[in-house]
């Protein structure tokens, strides 16, 4: 039975430590899955995933090797689910084939500022039910690729900006969500409620 979520959330400042700790507090909480925590993709290269349903990445890391990426390749697109939070998108600048795993690229962010989360039209509906709601926190800016599904946008200078999407690859599913710079986000119970529904979104 695949019932473990790999949390890799090891880092120096950024992202903060509270927040990666009120993120390990809320996996644990559901019941349904064992939380097994890592400092870094590297761990993958020697981890049994036979009973892993997803990984949680919760990182600003800059270096990942040729094996790690291979394994986490071979992970997702044979039916595992990935999580990315926050700076997964601003990690592994050099890994090119790393952003076509998770679906887009960090390009920027303005100051941190008070922004709201709003469903789109096609939002799934796990998705749906959780609302608009609003954060102070970092928004950032993305090079996409053009199949991922947005589930949540805000604004960014008078344009619609992704904050949270999902998206298949191989066999396995993506979800990316955008929050996470200050501790405080990770507490708010609407954006909580995201990050669950993303990781039930990617098991399933």
């Amino acid at each position: 039975m695949k019932n473990k979520i790999v949390y890799v959330n090891a880092a120096f400042f950024h992202p903060p430590w509270l927040g990666r700790l009120s993120l390990a507090r809320l996996i644990a909480s559901q019941r349904q899955w064992q939380l097994v925590q890592a400092h870094s993709l590297e761990s993958l290269t020697s981890m049994d995933l036979s009973s892993v349903a997803a990984l949680v990445l919760y990182v600003h890391q800059q270096t990942l090797s040729a094996e790690a990426l291979s394994r986490l390749d071979k992970f997702v697109g044979e039916g595992g689910g990935l999580l990315g939070v926050h700076s997964a998108t601003a990690s592994f600048k050099t890994s090119a084939h790393y952003f076509e795993i998770i679906g887009g690229q960090f390009s920027g962010h303005g100051p941190v500022q008070s922004f709201t989360l709003t469903p789109t039209a096609q939002v799934e509906p796990a998705f749906a039910q959780v609302g608009a709601f609003t954060v102070t926190d970092e928004l950032y800016l993305h090079d996409m690729r053009a199949d991922v599904q947005v589930q949540f946008e805000s604004i960014y200078n008078n344009k619609p900006v992704p904050v949270v999407w999902t998206r298949g690859y191989g066999e396995g599913r993506v979800c990316y969500a955008c929050p996470g710079h200050r501790s405080a986000t990770m507490t708010n119970p609407a954006y909580r409620e995201v990050i669950v529904e993303g990781l039930r979104w990617v098991v399933n």
